[in-house]
């Protein structure tokens, strides 16, 4: 069997493009590959037309070469180049890797990273070949050379400034267009069309799709066709008195093709075609395009891991900008910050119209914002507080008839193949806990330790009580009935109307103080009531637990009785198995536990609650699905994937 490395074996290509605009460039690339491994007699099989055909059709492997589209120099693990070790690692006949530049093998945030990752190759007996030059193999045990490591430090930080020094580049440039009411980029939304414009002439000119304006001229988005304006009106004029949601049902119902129909996007890393349906949150951003207005914005959302934009130019990135992890987050620009420009044109609806319909918007989902999308109180007071001991899952509610249970999210999200139908009466199972709770409290040596800490909350309130906050409001009314008292006798003596008049003026100021002095203390004495026997307010604070189970079990309790679990920190965790049920056998709880403030669970929680985790897999599922129905199924109006239609507006 072969053991060691070929020297003058096969040769593998690899390149990068990270924004997809290089159609020529990697052609010349593997032209020049090509010349190298003749020179060094190294068998090299990619041509010219492989590397056009995976531009093409998007490929990142072809035999011999490897391709990546469209990512970022900064990212260590990239589709093609995985692909690329794991052929080194299990092909021996593999001698060389030919890679046009560095910066094609990476632009890091931290040279360290980069020379790594050209180390690990060399290590593995690869000979890298560069244009600028070859890096030959570490052998093992075998220290890098000090002028090698000096070449990849220099050239490695280079590439990671170029990035930078492009952002800073771009933001300058886009906010210099945004100032004039130029397009900065991108496609224009819905109902609006892309024109070069000629900066001396003003000459207009309408651009296609993916076409690119010419040198001295810059780009506008300007009004498009009548029908979509029309289409815009319409939906001004609809949403002054009707919510989104119907909104786009009437108009899917009314087959007018939707934004982006026909075209293709890829969602979940599945291409698919757009359908035909309207969104509401298409809808929605329609009527909060601020060019309806005849107005541009610039810089409503910030992104980017090298600078982000103000209205002065790039900057910093601050702890603002990034998340738990460290990691670059998109997030909303202050709106002091937001550029402004006219653009161009006269507003294609009724601004009054337009205003009326934004605050009819703004006012129907006033009541949702912030609120969870789980029911709460009594008709889920077992929230986030359910798990199934057999996968692990946490159990969330669902509706069966006139009732609820808890059903295991593993079922659910793996379609069976992660769990069984397990499930659990949501009623029975909010009232054993709370039968729980009550057995808890009624226990000898728990109401003896809650006693002790009674009493000492007893004791600490008659001490707040009897050094109440009303000492310097008794002082304060002192001093005010002194002033009252000095200010009548002056009443008395004055000599002219003028000097009358503001002696009354102040007296009756202090007449009002003196009321509100007044009234606090009377409120401090109702809020503040004195405690006379502590034995006699501990008891009578036991005796209500003894009948905690009814009062929660009245009427209105749902939310005291969600408060309570929560407060206790209350689990209950489910198990569940297979029971004869006539001639056949179903889920069942066989048994479970409750645990009660920090104890740990009794069986590993997956996904943990709130992670995300089952909605990202879901979605990927769902993406999987529409796209392979979509290979075979004609596409109509009402056919297709919802999707969003609107990416809105990232800047």
């Amino acid at each position: 069997m072969k053991t060691s490395r070929s020297t003058k074996g096969r040769g593998l290509f690899y390149t990068r493009d990270s924004g997809g605009r290089h159609e020529t460039t990697p052609a010349r690339y593997v032209e020049e590959a090509k010349r190298k491994a003749e020179s060094l007699g190294v068998t090299f099989t990619p041509t010219v037309e492989d590397i056009e055909q995976m531009q093409k059709d998007r490929l990142t492997e072809l035999g011999d070469a490897f391709f990546d589209h469209d990512v970022c120099g900064n990212t260590t693990s990239r589709t093609a180049l995985d692909a690329l070790f794991r052929g080194v690692t299990q092909d021996l006949s593999i001698s060389h890797v030919f890679i046009p530049r560095r910066d094609r093998l990476s632009r890091p945030n931290d040279p360290q990273d980069a020379i790594n990752l050209e180390n690990c190759l060399r290590k593995m007996g690869v000979t890298i070949v560069f244009d600028t030059g070859i890096v030959k193999p570490l052998p093992i045990g075998a220290r890098p050379d000090i002028a090698d490591a000096l070449v990849q430090l220099v050239h490695y930080d280079q590439a990671g400034e170029f990035r930078r020094q492009l952002s800073e580049k771009m933001i300058h440039s886009q906010v210099s267009r945004a100032r004039k009411g130029h397009s900065t980029g991108g496609r224009p939304p819905y109902g609006f069309r892309r024109y070069q414009v000629d900066s001396a002439t003003g000459q207009k000119r309408l651009l296609e799709d993916n076409e690119r304006a010419r040198n001295g001229w810059h780009v506008e988005w300007l009004p498009g066709p009548k029908e979509e304006l029309q289409i815009i009106r319409r939906i001004v004029k609809m949403l002054a008195v009707m919510p989104a949601s119907r909104v786009a049902a009437q108009l899917t119902e009314e087959r007018i093709p939707a934004p982006d129909t026909g075209r293709t996007r890829t969602d979940g890393g599945i291409k698919h075609e757009v359908s035909g349906r309207w969104n509401p949150n298409t809808v929605v951003g329609i009527l909060k395009n601020p060019l309806l207005r005849g107005e541009t914005q610039y810089g409503r959302r910030l992104m980017g891991d090298q600078s982000r934009m103000t209205r002065q130019g790039p900057r910093q990135l601050t702890e603002d900008d990034v998340d738990e992890n460290r990691k670059p987050r998109v997030v909303r620009n202050d709106p002091a910050n937001i550029i402004c420009a006219d653009a161009g044109f006269e507003p294609i609806v009724d601004v009054e119209l337009l205003e009326q319909a934004q605050r009819a918007h703004a006012e129907r989902g006033r009541n949702h914002i912030g609120a969870a999308r789980h029911l709460k109180g009594k008709d889920n007071p077992l929230s986030g507080k359910v798990f199934c001991m057999n996968c692990g899952a946490p159990m969330y509610r669902c509706q069966q008839k006139r009732t609820y249970r808890y059903r295991c999210s593993g079922y659910e999200t793996s379609r069976g193949k992660l769990c069984n139908h397990n499930h659990v009466n949501g009623p029975t199972a909010a009232q054993f806990a709370l039968n729980s709770v009550g057995q808890l409290v009624q226990m000898q040596g728990l109401q003896q330790e809650l006693r002790g800490h009674l009493v000492e909350l007893a004791r600490q309130e008659m001490s707040c009580t009897n050094s109440a906050p009303t000492a310097p409001l008794k002082t304060r009314l002192q001093e005010l009935e002194a002033d009252k008292q000095q200010i009548e006798d002056n009443l008395c003596r004055a000599t002219s109307d003028a000097s009358f008049k503001a002696l009354e003026v102040r007296l009756d100021e202090i007449s009002g103080e003196i009321t509100s002095v007044e009234d606090q203390l009377a409120t401090l004495a109702v809020e503040q009531p004195r405690i006379q026997d502590i034995d006699e307010e501990v008891e009578r604070a036991l005796g209500g637990l003894s009948d905690l189970e009814v009062r929660l079990r009245g009427t209105g309790a749902g939310n005291d009785l969600m408060d309570i679990f929560t407060t206790l920190n209350l689990r209950m965790y489910f198990n569940f198995g297979q029971v004869p049920y006539y001639q056949k056998t179903r889920c069942q709880v066989t048994g479970g536990v409750i645990t009660i403030g920090d104890i740990p669970p009794p069986v590993e929680i997956y996904p943990s609650v709130g992670s995300g985790h089952h909605r990202t897999k879901r979605k990927k599922a769902r993406c999987r699905k529409r796209a392979e129905d979509e290979r075979n199924v004609p596409k109509t109006p009402e056919q297709g994937v919802l999707g969003k239609n609107s990416r809105g507006d990232w800047i």
